[in-house]
């Protein structure tokens, strides 16, 4: 055994610069390895976010388009309403007007208590 620890050690003197010079080179090698697949890393995580934003976009595209198919069915549903209202409303408009003119005595009230004014006057 110790004939052997004899020779390496012999080995590693007389060739220090080669053992050296190849640690250092696989050291090297290694080390650009490394370096490489951090490159390829980086170039992964930016086609990952590339896809992460491009499926982000279009679910906000999805969300607007289903918002704005509400707001346009809810817009007219309250343009409908509304005309419902003023066609309600004019005809209650049209029916007191006719109310008033087959009954005077209901105007004269109306004018007396909401105007001041007298019958004759």
């Amino acid at each position: 055994m110790m004939e052997t620890l004899t020779k390496i050690k012999d080995f590693f003197v007389k060739y220090w610069k080669l053992v050296v010079g190849t640690v250092t080179g696989v050291f090297i090698f290694l080390l650009g390895i490394f370096a490489a697949s951090k490159d390829t890393s980086k170039e992964k995580v930016k086609t990952r976010d590339a896809e992460a934003l491009a499926k982000a976009n279009a679910k906000i595209m999805e969300v607007h388009g289903e918002a704005f198919e509400r707001f346009v069915v809810e817009n007219e549903r309250l343009k409908k309403e509304k005309e419902e209202k003023a066609t309600a409303i004019e005809k209650n408009k049209l029916d007191r007007v006719d109310d008033l003119r087959n009954n005077p005595e209901k105007l004269d009230t109306i004018l007396e208590e909401e105007f001041g004014l007298k019958k004759g006057e």
